[in-house]
């Protein structure tokens, strides 16, 4: 073999070797941010950043006791829809209309309660007082789930966090919950909403576990109000309207 052939050969094979090199590099690099991010999501949060997380942590709390008072007062909606509704001082959903069932469902609370935590969940974490800290909303990923037991919210609320030259992002897991009995207001709600004859049947209801009040409007509208159990940890009441 000539001597350019070999070195040829020795070229390509150099090239293949720094081929391999740096695939295994690229591979080993790979592996690692693959691991950083799991250290990310499981390591301890440094101290410095403890406040943070504590005042997210109230605020998700007091953001969801604010999202059932506002969502329950419009019958189970974050955002009123048509038809609804409205006279003074009072905007409400209709239960049924037209003598069909217009109450929404449990899961379809379930989701205005999401929708309502994360729109409203940032005004809270942006009222916080951390003047050392700058805060960058990396998105809201909420779950809510309605049961026996009360109202549980389980949030993802990313947050990169920056003082001076050093960047952390900060991603719990946060967990809130209610302890009430809002599904047994929810059936008590939804069987008013199902009667519609002109005769309200009310006896079901005169051994019921909830204060329940009515308001007869001058727009000739029944106004439903059902009020959470005494004692609960929080008081808040259920609304809505039949025409």
């Amino acid at each position: 073999m000539k001597r350019g052939q070999v070195a040829a050969f020795v070229i390509l094979a150099l090239i293949a070797v720094a081929i391999v090199i740096q695939y295994l590099a690229f591979r080993d690099r790979t592996v690692q941010r693959d691991q950083l991010g799991q250290i990310i999501e499981t390591a301890t949060i440094p101290p410095q950043l403890m406040p943070i997380k504590i005042g997210v942590e109230s605020c998700i709390k007091d953001t969801l006791e604010e999202s059932l008072l506002l969502v329950s007062l419009q019958g189970g909606r974050f955002v009123l829809q048509e038809p609804y509704f409205s006279t003074e001082g009072i905007a409400t959903s209709y239960g049924s209309y037209q003598r069909r069932l217009t109450l929404p469902s449990l899961e379809k609370i379930e989701e205005e309660l999401a929708i309502a935590l994360e729109t409203l969940l940032p005004l809270c974490v942006d009222a916080l007082s951390f003047p050392a800290f700058s805060l960058i909303n990396e998105g809201i990923n909420t779950d809510i789930t309605i049961n026996n037991k009360g109202i549980n919210a389980n949030v993802r609320y990313p947050l990169t966090i920056t003082r001076g030259n050093t960047t952390t992002l900060l991603n719990p897991h946060y967990e809130a919950a209610i302890q009430t009995d809002f599904k047994g207001m929810y059936a008590t709600a939804n069987h008013l909403a199902e009667q519609q004859t002109d005769f309200i049947k009310l006896t079901p209801l005169i051994n019921s576990q909830y204060e329940l009040n009515l308001l007869y409007t001058k727009e000739n509208a029944l106004v439903y109000l059902i009020h959470s159990k005494e004692g609960e940890e929080l008081s808040y009441t259920f609304m809505f309207a039949v025409p």
